[in-house]
């Protein structure tokens, strides 16, 4: 047990999921807020909203992160088609793949979660 969560407290570090949004580094926050603001939604709920947005798409990007550094230049030619190899290399790669996607699977339902949290409370 003491192994498990040693690794799960490397996740931060790995995807960076796991911390809140800096809204320095992510000004889509604001400019998200201020388009929900003009629409009448009360400012406090906009920004809870856009940060729900922001935490939603910083996991699909993520999951393109994994599928990029999986198929990554050495397994493909110029351009872009894989080189002739085995099927057990492709099979490899794959559940490598998978079992990444999978971890990141948790915070997608967080992030869809607090999504349709913030936008009940901003639409209702």
């Amino acid at each position: 047990m003491a192994g498990g969560k040693a690794v799960a407290s490397q996740n931060a570090i790995k995807h960076g999921l796991n911390q809140k949004i800096d809204l320095l580094a992510h000004p889509a926050v604001a400019a998200i807020a201020e388009l929900y603001i003009q629409e009448g939604i009360d400012p406090e709920a906009a920004r809870q909203l856009a940060l729900a947005h922001v935490e939603r798409e910083r996991v699909r990007s993520a999951r393109v992160d994994v599928w990029r550094s999986e198929y990554h230049l050495e397994e493909t030619s110029s351009h872009g088609q894989f080189h002739q190899t085995s099927t057990e290399a492709y099979s490899d790669v794959a559940l490598l793949v998978l079992k990444r996607l999978s971890v990141l699977n948790r915070y997608e339902v967080r992030a869809v979660s607090h999504l349709s949290k913030a936008a009940r409370a901003a639409f209702l």
